[in-house]
């Protein structure tokens, strides 16, 4: 009877020893997708159109708002994470005659992860555009639209730098 208990016992740890090698073996080959995923570089895309207010929105990828005419040469910025410490910086990237533009982002998860973001748009002659979101997905488009007007409401900087800035100004004065 022991010796039953015994080999009951073996085939148990067999049997779990052999799905934890299934496990193991089948997140070994995820990892390589996952890293492929990771390391490959998102690209923010978006057409910039004008409108009668300032916005910027996410749409779907087949938004038929994003085949209108759009505005040329409209300076699109990106801050990844503009709350922290240390915020990353892209662009400035210039819309084309179409109103398109294609940014690289080279920052791991973006577009897959949630990354808070302040993605501004400024030409001369409009109001600017600005806010605060995820960046979007692969089926997901930046759809921008910018009015013409002096530009009241510039996007917001950061206060820090600034005055660091106004104060090197300072010292090169004296």
């Amino acid at each position: 009877m022991r010796k039953c208990n015994v080999q009951s016992a073996r085939s148990k740890v067999k049997k779990n020893a052999r799905r934890s090698l299934r496990r193991w073996v089948w997140a070994l080959g995820l990892l390589p997708l996952v890293l492929l995923a990771g390391c490959s570089a998102y690209e923010l895309q978006g057409t910039v159109i004008e409108g009668a207010a300032p916005m910027i929105v996410v749409v779907k990828a087949d938004d038929p708002r994003l085949k209108q005419p759009g505005v040329d040469a409209v300076a699109i910025d990106v801050v990844l994470r503009p709350h922290e410490v240390k915020p990353k910086a892209f662009g400035p990237t210039l819309t084309d005659k179409q109103g398109h533009f294609s940014l690289a982002i080279p920052e791991m998860g973006a577009g897959f992860l949630e990354i808070q973001s302040l993605i501004s748009a400024r030409k001369s002659g409009f109001q600017s555009a600005w806010n605060y979101l995820q960046l979007p997905g692969a089926d997901q488009r930046l759809l921008i639209i910018i009015a013409h007007g002096q530009d009241t409401n510039p996007p917001p900087t950061d206060i820090l730098r600034d005055t660091i800035d106004m104060g090197r100004r300072l010292q090169s004065t004296w």
